[in-house]
């Protein structure tokens, strides 16, 4: 009966330290100093080239020894423009390459 109720306990703790830590992510970035793009940005991947237009608010992700990481957030109706997409590998990013013309 021990073993079964501080199993349940410990099952809730890690509940709640899971949505605990989702919650305080979404804050940090979303409350993080955010920033206001003062010239566009050239966006680069691997199938071609787009801009980012001043004024685009970017949100701190993560911060390296040359590159730092931004968060921008879409807004969109079209979403039959939109597919779905899977990596081979879990949690894979691809950032796109911004640079200043």
């Amino acid at each position: 009966m021990k073993l079964i109720f501080s199993t349940i306990v410990l099952v809730l703790l890690m509940a709640i330290s899971f949505s605990l830590g989702m919650k305080w992510e979404k804050y940090r970035i979303l409350e993080s100093d955010s920033l206001e793009l003062k010239t566009p940005f050239v966006l680069q991947s691997e199938k071609g080239k787009g801009q980012l237009p001043v004024g685009t608010i970017l949100y701190p992700y993560s911060s390296g020894p040359s590159i730092d990481t931004f968060v921008i957030f879409v807004n969109t109706k079209n979403l039959n423009a939109l597919e779905p997409f899977s990596f081979e590998k879990p949690f894979t990013m691809v950032p796109l390459d911004a640079y200043q013309k």
